[in-house]
């Protein structure tokens, strides 16, 4: 409902300020990356496009032995920090070895989600796809935010909303 609510917002917005037009008489292409919303049908010079990741498929390397748990850090400020003392506590608990990456610490990240037996992390754009080119089981965080609709992306996957639900499903 919610990821339904928020493109219908988008949607009149993008009507009530006319940006089909503006994209037909500014340029001659415009590109939407549009991983968990209904295709476009505002503009005939915009064009959807399927996942974009840092790297492709063919370029990670051979898939190694998956072992312990990626705790990807969305920051303290949007309030991760509980969410990470729930993981260190569950690894430590299942005899689970646990990495935490911080926000910056290592970009791309994907070849560490490929060597991961469970990613943890927000619903950001980057991280669910890149989870999912690498095959990696995830657990989401999606956060809400004002054009990123993490809930949506994340709603065909494993997500949790608070640090007791996460507890609940690390312990499964």
């Amino acid at each position: 409902a919610d990821s339904t609510a928020r493109f219908n917002l988008i949607t009149a917005y993008l009507r009530q300020f006319n940006v089909a037009a503006f994209v037909v008489q500014h340029y001659r292409l415009a590109v939407r990356i549009a991983d968990s919303l209904p295709l476009q049908t505002l503009s005939q010079r915009t064009v959807d496009v399927t996942p974009v990741t840092v790297r492709e498929a063919g370029e990670l390397p051979p898939g190694a032995e998956r072992s312990g748990w990626l705790f990807v850090d969305w920051g303290g400020g949007e309030g991760s920090a509980p969410y990470l003392a729930v993981a260190q506590e569950m690894a430590q608990r299942r005899g689970k070895p646990l990495r935490v990456l911080h926000p910056g610490e290592a970009y791309p990240a994907v070849e560490l989600m490929g060597q991961a037996e469970l990613v943890i992390g927000g619903g950001g754009y980057n991280l669910y796809h890149e989870t999912a080119l690498t095959g990696a089981p995830a657990i989401f965080v999606p956060g809400r935010r004002m054009y990123d609709d993490q809930v949506g992306r994340t709603a065909g996957a494993a997500q949790v909303r608070t640090p007791e639900a996460l507890r609940a499903l690390l312990a499964a």
